[in-house]
């Protein structure tokens, strides 16, 4: 091989490196996609969260729904009317589905991961506390798999030690290629770093049963 040839390799080479470096993989999903897809579901005095699935459908805690005179709210502060809620089964499988106009400008989440395992890095986003917060990430690992609470509470919960607040129910759970995993549907007053999470399948199945995406 001539010192040409070796030349023209390393060249060709060297431009495919940078390509590589320089050119974004297609369809991944980042932080601010998944802020983009986050809602709001208020009244304007309380508050609860959502995720946008497309085709005019959110994914939010079953608990989230129901409120009198509630709108959507997206993270640019745009508001959309509700048209149809769908509350999926009791407390035991806390998920809901709130319907609006599908010409929405909100993208939507379409990327689903598998259920999470013991010790599993997860993010959470919604919107704690105030709405002026806006949408918020908090992260946390999987602690505890398949918790039945008593008095017809959730059952099949994830715990994660992730901090939960009031207003971030029905938020997405991502895992680390953010990618849906579950949603928020509970946590406990004075214990900031307990998140109860919904999971993936139960949401799935929910989703092939009562929607159309």
């Amino acid at each position: 091989m001539s010192f040409k040839d070796i030349c023209i390799i390393v060249s060709i080479f060297i431009v495919i490196i940078c390509m590589m470096v320089l050119v974004p993989a297609a369809n991944t999903t980042t932080p601010e996609d998944i802020i983009a897809s986050t809602i709001v579901v208020t009244d304007g005095y309380g508050h609860g969260s959502g995720v946008y699935l497309g085709n005019g459908v959110i994914l939010t805690a079953g608990h989230c729904l129901g409120i009198q005179d509630a709108w959507i709210e997206d993270s640019k502060g745009n508001q959309y009317s509700i048209l149809n809620e769908v509350y999926c089964g009791d407390w035991t499988e806390d998920i809901g589905f709130i319907m609006i106009n599908p010409k929405v400008d909100i993208p939507a989440m379409t990327k689903f991961g598998d259920m999470p395992e013991l010790n599993d890095k997860v993010h959470i986003c919604g919107t704690p506390l105030e709405r002026v917060m806006g949408q918020n990430f908090t992260t946390g690992t999987i602690t505890k798999l398949d918790v039945d609470f008593p008095d017809g509470w959730w059952d099949d919960a994830i715990i994660a030690d992730a901090a939960s607040y009031p207003g971030n129910s029905g938020g997405g759970v991502y895992n680390e290629d953010l990618e849906l995993i579950g949603i928020l549907v509970g946590g406990f007053v004075g214990y900031d770093n307990i998140a109860i999470i919904e999971g993936i399948d139960d949401i799935m199945r929910q989703i092939n049963l009562e929607v159309e995406l």
